[in-house]
């Protein structure tokens, strides 16, 4: 299962790329969709959304007014933090539930809002981040959801930086254009990274490496995922090269295992993942 990371500021047009994706054949576990399971009438997490927020936030039906409830929890970052006290362990574990459900040759993508603020990005085999400039992104608020431009304005402010959202990029995928101009770029990263990383063939044309924060990316990735620290990094030309403190336990991984060392099947971010020289890793490679 190749597990892709899929993340962008409200207004980016994230949910364009997902149902793109969608289209192609990916597997789309949706962050938004499960948020709003988790708080139909008689889930835990309503209650305890109406003990913290009001009673009045839920309908005479008693379903859940999102609007009313967004105008108050992201009046600040103690109330949104409060907000995602109570919906984020329970989205994680649907989440979890979601992923169980694909099978191990599916391209699964991760459409999550939060994927950084949740700390998520490392768990991925690849992150792409959907981004457009904030005027773009508050037009459309005002325009396609009816949001006041106010408070479009305030809750995109109530979120992460574009800084630090795209510091967890490997690929950035820029939606301040045309609608056509969005599906052509999908179209080239499913055919150029995600097909070629689950180890089918396909019309390979590598992008450049995306290098803003690529090191710190893939130490992140590494010992997250495969159980091991990394003690070197280095580039040589385009690919890095990291050395490990150990064996890393590669499970179903976009890698392939090369002599005595692990190669990434990204061809957009080739990575080497080599194991620190120790006598008893080199006797045991020399007896191979």
């Amino acid at each position: 299962m190749l597990k892709v990371g899929l993340t962008g500021g409200m207004g980016s047009g994230k949910s364009s790329v997902a149902r793109r994706l969608r289209e192609l054949g990916c597997v789309i576990v949706d962050a938004d969709a499960i948020a709003r399971e988790i708080v139909e009438p008689g889930q835990p997490a309503l209650r305890e959304l109406v003990d913290a927020f009001g009673p009045d936030i839920v309908d005479a039906d008693g379903r859940l007014l999102r609007s009313r409830l967004a105008n108050r929890a992201f009046t600040s970052k103690d109330k949104t933090a409060m907000l995602n006290a109570i919906t984020h362990p329970r989205i994680a574990e649907r989440t979890a539930e979601r992923f169980a459900e694909a099978g191990p040759r599916d391209i699964v993508v991760h459409d999550m809002p939060l994927l950084v603020e949740n700390d998520l990005a490392a768990d991925c085999h690849i992150v792409l981040v959907v981004h457009a400039p904030v005027d773009v992104r508050v037009k459309r608020l005002v325009e396609s959801r009816g949001v006041d431009e106010a408070d479009a304005r305030r809750r995109i402010a109530a979120q992460i930086s574009d800084e630090e959202r795209l510091a967890a990029a490997d690929v950035v995928i820029d939606n301040s254009g045309t609608e056509q101009a969005l599906i052509t770029q999908v179209d080239k990263i499913w055919r150029t990274r995600l097909v070629p990383m689950t180890g089918m063939e396909g019309l390979v044309e590598p992008q450049p490496v995306r290098p803003p924060g690529r090191i710190d990316r893939e130490v992140a990735r590494v010992t997250r995922q495969f159980g091991v620290g990394v003690v070197g990094t280095v580039l040589s030309g385009n690919r890095l090269v990291l050395t490990l403190d150990g064996e890393p336990q590669i499970g179903d991984a976009p890698y392939k295992h090369v002599g005595a060392h692990w190669e990434s099947l990204d061809p957009g971010n080739p990575v080497s993942l080599v194991r620190q020289k120790t006598p008893d890793f080199d006797d045991r490679v020399a007896g191979a």
